[in-house]
């Protein structure tokens, strides 16, 4: 049966029926990475001192890494480094594709697609095919990778996989991240937008069991993304000599500031939702300087981002799964009503989605 995304009126709601999120075992402290970095870069002296300035000032005080802080210390080449994202990844994996399932009432078997999204590594066969096994999957689930979103992988992930849910009414889409960004630092790099990179990510996996069933823990409705004008080469990864190497360019918040405000419009022309008559916004943080964008951007009053700066403090940016985990943390603390999502990825893309958790009688 070929695969079909014609989004049908007559089942216009996806709903997620189990969310699930994990960390590896390392936690490294925001003090931890500056002393490495420190101690490790390349970077000109008095040029260092000064980019050092951004640990104490980018919102996080801690993260979680698959490596040890002692094996961050080591600038392993390329193999190792992906070795260890494929082998961190499926058993983190399988933890939250099993819980989420689990939440679902669901068992493995009853999967019928699986999307994975990811940037910070590369399997073949995809981490979808390696689950297969470890879950005890159907050996003929569908598979779709996607592949290079980066932080706007969270929203788009999810607005693709409600998609593919609608086209296929009845059929259970389990949708997996992962995001293992410290596997690609390199500690004794000469490039500041490296050392930025190291004061801002974190490790972390998530999963969404996703169907046309209702009601579920909280409705996917309408989507959008939009790529920016000419900004192609401002947020990207390319090889570098040990691991991909991140360019990040400094007028990221003042682009967001430009155009999030047009995109945002745009969404609601299409959702028919305005960003003030959601009860909640969780936006994907990427940094302290884009959280100021995104509200100011935005016109969101104070406090609206509160869970996504709790999340980037004790997480850091765990790229496309950052999402999830504000997300799931608003859900654990009871709230209810529509919501917005939205993140910014290479691209740059833009990407927002509507949703609603709805009340308990």
């Amino acid at each position: 049966m070929p695969l079909d995304f014609t989004e049908r009126p007559d089942h216009s709601t996806a709903y997620a029926h189990g969310i699930a999120t994990a960390n590896p075992t390392h936690a490294v402290s925001q003090q931890a990475m500056c002393d490495l970095m420190a101690e490790s870069s390349r970077i000109e002296a008095r040029r260092l001192k000064r980019l050092l300035g951004v640990f104490p000032n980018a919102g996080v005080k801690r993260r979680y890494s698959a490596r040890p802080i002692e094996e961050l210390r080591i600038s392993h080449r390329w193999p190792a480094r992906n070795a260890c994202f494929i082998e961190t990844a499926e058993t983190l994996l399988a933890e939250t594709n099993q819980d989420a399932i689990a939440q679902s009432g669901l068992e493995p078997v009853d999967i019928d697609f699986v999307v994975s999204v990811t940037t910070t590594g590369m399997a073949v066969p995809d981490m979808s095919a390696r689950q297969v096994g470890a879950l005890g999957l159907r050996p003929d689930v569908r598979r779709i990778p996607l592949y290079g979103f980066g932080c706007a992988g969270g929203v788009t992930g999810l607005a693709h996989a409600a998609v593919i849910a609608r086209a296929h009414p009845g059929s259970h889409v389990l949708l997996q991240f992962a995001e293992l960004c410290l596997t690609l630092l390199d500690p004794t790099t000469d490039s500041p937008p490296q050392l930025i990179a190291s004061a801002l990510f974190g490790d972390g996996v998530a999963s969404v069991v996703i169907s046309t069933e209702g009601p579920g823990l909280f409705s996917i409705g309408t989507g959008h993304e939009q790529i920016l004008p000419d900004t192609h080469t401002v947020m990207a990864w390319g090889p570098g000599e040990g691991a991909l190497e991140m360019a990040l360019g400094l007028e990221v918040p003042t682009i967001i500031k430009t155009h999030l405000g047009t995109v945002a419009g745009a969404f609601t022309d299409r959702s028919g939702v305005a960003l003030d008559s959601v009860d909640a916004v969780f936006a994907h943080p990427g940094s302290l300087k884009v959280i100021a964008a995104i509200e100011e951007s935005l016109a969101l009053p104070e406090g609206t981002l509160a869970d996504t700066r709790a999340v980037l403090e004790n997480y850091g940016n765990m790229s496309s799964v950052t999402v999830l985990f504000i997300l799931q943390r608003a859900l654990n603390k009871g709230f209810t009503g529509p919501f917005v999502m939205s993140a910014i990825g290479p691209g740059i893309t833009a990407a927002l989605l509507e949703g609603e958790v709805a009340g308990t009688a």
